[in-house]
């Protein structure tokens, strides 16, 4: 599926579910998220010069 960007986000999620099974995955998710979640609080705290524009809870970060 190399034409399709959103195929290979969709085939690459599949693939990960079968290896590593749904609690897995979602063990895999939380611990991201919890990290991205810390890197954005880290950054608001340690360097107030750039804004963080990643409002929403995934594991972008957006900065300014």
């Amino acid at each position: 599926m190399a034409g399709s960007r959103p195929g290979n986000t969709i085939v690459g999620t599949w693939a990960a579910l079968l290896k590593i099974g749904q609690a897995g995955y979602i063990e895999n998710a939380k611990v991201i998220l919890t990290a991205c979640s810390e890197l954005k609080k880290a950054i608001r705290t340690e360097v107030p010069e750039l804004i963080v524009a990643t409002r929403d809870n995934s594991c972008v970060v957006s900065l300014i």
